[in-house]
């Protein structure tokens, strides 16, 4: 995480990797916390959320959305205080300073290149924070000084943070904002090839309906058969469609074959496909997409 910025952390650890139920249930408060304060101040939080910009795949520990604020990239460590006993951090030496960058630093540069190449312009602020999953902030503050230096106290979320406080924290990182910013333009701009292509009705596309998106994450299993059924220009195509862009993002191995009952229907959907591909910054090697008819 700090690799390009640091030289040396930890002195000397000596600890077992495995997951404790207690570090479980940590995890899972300091999650839902940060969910309902989110949810207080109608954003969306985003957990692990993957990005998909042209051949490159980037995981994101956190992405939020808050409508007045903008976007807020998070990054979560998993230090323990007794991990960090004894131990201190300091930034490389000078002569590797020349183009160090941190992990979320470039993440962000990302962030805004895809805004762009969809939205042609980037105007959406962008602010970083860490989620100490284990480590309270009484023991952050009985850390080592170098900690304190490299970190910023305000970007950090606490195991033991409340609702108010992890709010009151991020608002503080952004300015407000009058107008509020357009979640579909925002985060369906960073998952675009879900989105349904752009109309004259709607210029940034439009997000599929609830039972659409429960089948677009629904998990396939290879031993049985999906069926969706809908009615005529319910959308079943347009879904089914994403539905393989996504696993064919995902995993860049697989294949997929599409029966039509016309070649004209396998054209439309071919064209469909390079169309949202286009529009959603993404690139796809075709050749991977079969179409067959009668």
């Amino acid at each position: 995480m700090f690799s390009s910025i640091l030289t040396r952390l930890f002195k000397s650890t000596s600890h077992d990797n495995a997951t404790q139920p207690s570090t479980i249930q940590e995890n899972k408060r300091s999650c839902n916390i940060l969910e309902e304060a989110i949810a207080d101040l109608n954003g969306t939080l985003l957990r692990d959320f993957t990005l998909f910009h042209h051949e490159k795949t980037l995981l994101i520990d956190l992405l939020i959305f808050l409508p007045h604020y903008g976007l807020y990239l998070g990054e979560k460590i998993s230090w323990s205080a007794n991990d960090l006993k004894g131990a201190s951090v300091e930034r490389s030496s000078k002569q590797h300073k020349k183009g160090a960058t941190t992990r979320l630093e470039s993440t962000e540069r990302i962030l805004h290149r895809k805004l762009e190449d969809v939205l042609s312009f980037d105007s959406t602020p962008i602010e970083r924070f860490f989620l100490m999953e284990h480590l309270c902030e009484f023991e952050f503050d009985a850390l080592h000084p170098s900690f304190h230096t490299l970190l910023s106290k305000e970007r950090l979320i606490f195991a033991d943070d409340d609702s108010a406080k992890i709010q009151k924290k991020l608002l503080a990182l952004s300015a407000y904002h009058d107008n509020a910013y357009s979640k579909l333009k925002t985060i369906g701009s960073l998952q675009a090839h879900t989105l349904l292509l752009p109309t004259k009705e709607e210029p940034f596309g439009l997000f599929l309906s609830d039972e659409q998106q429960t089948f677009l994450y629904a998990p396939l299993i290879s031993s049985s058969v999906t069926i969706l059924n809908g009615s005529c220009a319910s959308g079943k195509s347009s879904v089914l469609l994403r539905k393989v862009l996504h696993l064919l993002l995902q995993d860049s191995k697989s294949k997929a074959v599409f029966v039509t009952p016309t070649r004209l229907s396998g054209e439309i959907l071919r064209k469909e496909c390079i169309a949202i591909c286009d529009f959603a910054a993404v690139e796809l090697d075709y050749t991977r997409l079969t179409f067959l008819h009668p």
